[in-house]
């Protein structure tokens, strides 16, 4: 009886455990594309990237993630996960909504999607994004200046270049 008792409670045990790992292993992987910008930002601000799933595609005013930060003195990651399926193939990042944010220094950009990941370091910013006329831009340092400009609302952007495009298209291949 007792012999019996033991087989069955084994048999439960391990029918258990053996359930668990399949449900592990059947958990759904998260696929989002994932952009973080590192970043000297001094003053608290808000920034935005807006994605397209195209190159050269118009943009799309609902299609952004938006991100607060905390000024400080020191790099901060700022990490901007887009929504589920979005296959990233151009951007605009926007430097903020704060007018008295003066300079941001751009460590990096990295984007990531799946196991593939790119980098643009601070000194290739100008390579692989424009801007507008209310950047102005270090080339060596990726230093980013925000310019107010007369009778224009304050935007201060970098849209990617081709030269981007064609990585980001990369990493979803």
């Amino acid at each position: 009886m007792k012999k019996t008792f033991l087989i069955a409670l084994t048999a439960v045990t391990l029918f258990s455990c053996k359930n668990e790992e399949k449900k592990i292993e059947e958990a759904p992987q998260d696929d989002s594309y994932v952009v973080t910008a590192n970043m000297n930002v001094k003053e608290d601000d808000n920034f935005q990237i807006y994605y397209m799933e195209t190159p050269g595609e118009p943009l799309d005013p609902n299609k952004y993630v938006s991100v607060s930060v905390k000024g400080k003195e020191t790099p901060q990651d700022v990490v901007f996960k887009l929504p589920q399926d979005v296959l990233l193939a151009d951007l605009r990042f926007d430097l903020g909504d704060n007018k008295k944010q003066k300079e941001i220094k751009l460590n990096s950009f990295k984007f990531d999607y799946l196991n593939k990941s790119f980098v643009v370091k601070d000194s290739l910013v100008d390579f692989y994004f424009g801007y507008n006329e209310q950047v102005e831009l270090d080339k060596k340092t990726g230093t980013a200046t925000i310019k107010e400009i007369a009778n224009q609302p304050h935007d201060p952007i970098l849209v990617a270049k081709s030269t981007l495009n064609d990585e980001l298209v990369k990493l979803v291949k």
